[in-house]
């Protein structure tokens, strides 16, 4: 995927952020925060999801190539709890935001989804967010990197 020149961030944080307040439905607003993301981030592939606020399953969600075609391997390692940056994790946790690269610092093959799913599709570093309010978190996303590129960095971090 040809990256877009980098635009403004703030301009296109203030704008998503307004977007939170129209009145979308959860995965409209998922697909929305991507959509107002990848002019500011470099981003490959992504995947969002509504959770069940009391237990933090799926109750939907939307993926891109090549995650799409993993998506019973991804869910199992997610519900497997052994990996780094899972989601209930996140959820749970003082910041919700953590990329692969944190987690394992620097080794991503410490991280069975990466070694297991991630690597053969020719993914590299992970962005993961628990998408929350202060009551209760409500989504999450995952945003990837093609393996080879650099990892999200802070600033990433700081925008999502």
């Amino acid at each position: 995927m040809e990256n877009v020149p980098p635009v403004p961030a703030q301009r296109q944080v203030d704008a998503l952020t307004e977007r939170c307040y129209a009145g979308l439905d959860a995965m409209a607003l998922g697909r929305e925060a991507v959509r107002r993301l990848r002019p500011v981030l470099w981003i490959d592939a992504a995947f969002v999801a509504t959770v069940d606020p009391a237990t933090l399953l799926f109750t939907s969600a939307a993926s891109e190539d090549p995650l799409t075609e993993a998506a019973p391997l991804f869910l199992a390692n997610e519900l497997g709890g052994r990996d780094v940056n899972r989601f209930t994790d996140l959820a749970a946790g003082p910041v919700p935001v953590r990329t692969l690269d944190q987690a394992t610092h620097g080794d991503r093959d410490q991280s069975a989804r990466h070694a297991e799913i991630m690597r053969p599709l020719g993914l590299g570093d992970e962005l993961r967010v628990a998408l929350r309010t202060r009551q209760a978190c409500w989504g999450v996303m995952c945003l990837h990197r093609e393996a080879g590129s650099a990892g999200f960095s802070q600033h990433d971090r700081d925008i999502v």
